[in-house]
């Protein structure tokens, strides 16, 4: 009789051990992501609803079309003012971006009244 496993044995316990953990580790890696996106969204609708603001408290100064960079924290994003008048009404759009490529992560659109 011997004694301790054989090679054999201990492939197929490693084998099956894997199996086992493989998901669970896709599963913490994956939460991991998404904590991280949601984070990244939230500043960027921060980003967004401060420069809204901004837009929304000048009074009398002519607003135009713009693209620019701005800093939140640790993180860049870009942020695309486009401006329409429409019928007297100022329409005010604000979308950030991580990077000009990029799927927008945050949009706002605000109508203001130009008088």
């Amino acid at each position: 009789m011997s004694k301790g496993f054989t090679l054999i044995e201990l492939l197929i316990t490693i084998v099956i051990i894997s199996i086992v953990l493989l998901p669970v580790i896709i599963v913490l890696t994956r939460g991991t992501q998404s904590g991280r996106m949601i984070s990244t969204r939230e500043k960027a609708l921060f980003v967004a609803q401060q420069e809204m603001e901004k837009m929304l408290s000048k009074k009398g100064v002519a607003l135009s079309d713009t693209i620019y960079q701005i800093r939140e924290g640790s993180s860049f994003f870009f942020v695309k003012r486009k401006i329409e008048n429409k019928e007297g009404l100022i329409n005010i759009i604000i979308v950030v971006y991580r990077d000009t490529t990029d799927i927008p992560l945050a949009r706002l659109k605000c109508y203001k009244n130009e008088k």
